[in-house]
């Protein structure tokens, strides 16, 4: 998994690539900790290069959702593929998360 991050107006967008399993999730729980106090109102992950990932991410997600909302942040997500979105339906999180088309 890599991560590229950039700034799009008052939005951190983090464009995930590659699998997301084990330590990786573990690792990039970890790496969205120095976003909890970055100076913008919300934090969009862009999953669109994301080929698959597992319950590791979606712990990392409900993770970051949960940090991120106590220190003000808006969390979204783009990009998701059918087998993806179909992943958080089936998880019943499409309520939980917040998502944005491109």
């Amino acid at each position: 998994m890599t991560v590229n991050e950039h700034k799009e107006k008052n939005s951190i967008i983090l464009l995930l690539s590659g699998k997301i399993t084990g330590i990786e999730s573990i690792l990039f729980s970890k790496q969205i900790e120095k976003y909890r106090n970055a100076d913008c109102d919300r934090i969009i992950l862009d999953l669109s290069a994301v080929t698959f990932f597992d319950s590791g991410a979606i712990g990392s997600f409900i993770y970051l959702n949960t940090i991120m909302r106590k220190a003000g942040h808006e969390i979204l997500f783009r990009g998701l593929n059918e087998q993806l979105q179909e992943l958080f339906r089936n998880f019943s999180l499409d309520h939980f998360f917040k998502f944005e088309s491109v």
